[in-house]
C-alpha cells in the first residue's frame, strides 16, 4: 500500500490530466445511455403474468394499452377530443361508443352491461387508448405526453405507459434535490471533521470525479466483469499484496482506455 501511494503522489499530475480526460467519455455514456424505467423487464420471463404481458403484446397487441376517464364532458367534445387524441404519433387507435353506435342514441337505451362498461358515476365515460410501441418505449412516452396535453378538464389518464411516464417525470424532478442534499450533507460531515476549509471541497469534487469514471467503466465492460474484477481486487488487498492489486487496477485501466 505505502508503494501504491508513492505511486500516486509521484504521478499525480499524470493522474489528475488522465481523471479529467477521462471524463468526457464518461459524460458522453451518461448521456448517450437509455434508462429503462419499465419494471417489467426485471421480472423473471416465466412468471405467468410475464408469459400473459408477451401474449397480450405480440398476438393481440393489446399490452400498450391506456384509459382515460371523462367526466361531464358534452358528446360533441368528447368526439372532437378523441380525433386529436388518434391523431397523435403512436397512437394505433382511440375506442369509445361512437365507433360500434350512433352516439346520439340515449345512454338509457343502451343494453346494461355496455352502461356498465362504458359509463360509471359522476356522468363519467371512458376512452381506450391502444399504442403502436411497447408500453416503455419512447414513441409510447412521447405519446402519452401528447395525449396528456390534449386531455380536457376533469379527463384522468390511466395505464402502465402513463404510470411509467409518470415515474419518469417524478424521477428527473427530484433526482437534483436529492444529489443536492447528499452533497450537502458530505460537505457538512467534512467540514466538521477537517480543520481545513479547501480540503472538504476537493475531497468532495473527486469523488464525483471517482463515481463518474466508474459508472463508465461498468457501461463499458459489463456489471458481471465489474464486480468480478472488484471482487479480486479487495482479496488482494486483504491478503497484504498491494502490488498484484495495483497491476490489477492498472490492467483494468488500459482495457477501460482502449474501449473509448
Amino acid at each position: 500500500m505505502k508503494k501504491i501511494a508513492q505511486g500516486i503522489v509521484r504521478l499525480r499530475k499524470l493522474i489528475l490530466t488522465v481523471a479529467v480526460l477521462l471524463l468526457i467519455p464518461s459524460a458522453i455514456g451518461a448521456i448517450a445511455t437509455r434508462i429503462n424505467y419499465d419494471i417489467l423487464t426485471y421480472l423473471p420471463q416465466d412468471l405467468d403474468s410475464m408469459i400473459g404481458e408477451v401474449a397480450l403484446e405480440d398476438d393481440f397487441h393489446l399490452a400498450s394499452t391506456g384509459m382515460i376517464t371523462v367526466e361531464g364532458l358534452p358528446t360533441n367534445e368528447l368526439i372532437a377530443m378523441k380525433k386529436e387524441i388518434e391523431a397523435v404519433p403512436g397512437v394505433t387507435q382511440t375506442f369509445w361508443l361512437s365507433d360500434v353506435i350512433d352516439p346520439n342514441i340515449p345512454t338509457a337505451m343502451l343494453p346494461a352491461d355496455v352502461q356498465q362498461f362504458m359509463f360509471g358515476k359522476n356522468d363519467s365515460t371512458m376512452l381506450i387508448v391502444r399504442f403502436d410501441a411497447p408500453s416503455a418505449s419512447d414513441e409510447t412516452m412521447e405519446a402519452v405526453q401528447q395525449i396528456e396535453k390534449l386531455l380536457r378538464k376533469d379527463c384522468f389518464f390511466g395505464g402502465m405507459s402513463v404510470i411509467l411516464q409518470d415515474t419518469k417525470a417524478l424521477v428527473n424532478q427530484e433526482m437534483p434535490l436529492y444529489i443536492l442534499i447528499a452533497v450537502g450533507a458530505s460537505l457538512l460531515v467534512l467540514f466538521l471533521s477537517l480543520e481545513s476549509t479547501i480540503t472538504p471541497l476537493l475531497f468532495n469534487a473527486f469523488m464525483q470525479v471517482n463515481l463518474e469514471f466508474w459508472s463508465g467503466y461498468i457501461r463499458s465492460v459489463g456489471r458481471e466483469e465489474s464486480l468480478r474484477t472488484l471482487a479480486r481486487f479487495t482479496d488482494l488487498i486483504a491478503a497484504g499484496e498491494g502490488d498484484r492489486a495495483a497491476r490489477l487496477l492498472d490492467d483494468g485501466l488500459r482495457r477501460f482506455v482502449t474501449t473509448l
